[in-house]
């Protein structure tokens, strides 16, 4: 059971991430930068073990509460994230057309592709054997997550693409 450090949380500024529960063994300054930053992203590990919050400035930090530690990832430019169904990776899609795969429990970059345009959005099948992304310039790309080989790539004749995602049955 994570402990609240309520001292910190009663002195921390307002913010939307008021009811995350801070480990005990944070400091002022580190509860401090996690709550200074607007953040615009936060995803729940499925299995619960970790938060990911995205800030206003695209970089990236994870919260354990039951590990009790906060790591600052070695991303930056972040635009859309995504945890794989056993919460033991991670894939981040960035401004610059990058998609890094990070792999717990450290949390360290294992792969990184590309460069182009920003990806919108990307998503993990739910067996967590294939990445589905799209890209700001209409790309869709189905990849194989073991080693992001392209097995499928489509072109769409627009720009407004936001969003892809699995379905449940991953067809």
């Amino acid at each position: 059971e994570p402990v609240v450090a309520a001292k910190m949380a009663n002195a921390a500024p307002p913010s939307a991430l008021c009811s995350v529960v801070v480990p005990e063994q944070l400091s002022a300054e580190e509860f401090d930068s996690i709550f200074s930053a607007r953040v615009w992203t936060r995803v729940k590990s499925p299995d619960g073990r970790w938060t990911l919050l995205v800030d206003d400035e695209q970089q990236c930090r994870m919260i354990s509460l039951i590990e009790r530690r906060c790591i600052d990832l070695p991303t930056s430019m972040a635009s859309c994230v995504v945890f794989s169904p056993d919460s033991q990776r991670l894939a981040v899609g960035t401004t610059d057309g990058r998609l890094l795969i990070l792999r717990g429990p450290d949390w360290s970059i294992e792969q990184n592709i590309g460069r182009g345009p920003a990806i919108r959005s990307v998503d993990w099948s739910p067996a967590g054997d294939r990445i589905a992304m799209c890209s700001e310039a209409g790309d869709i790309k189905l990849l194989a997550s073991t080693d992001l080989t392209c097995i499928s790539m489509r072109r769409l004749p627009m720009t407004f693409l936001n969003c892809v995602r699995f379905s449940p049955d991953a067809n």
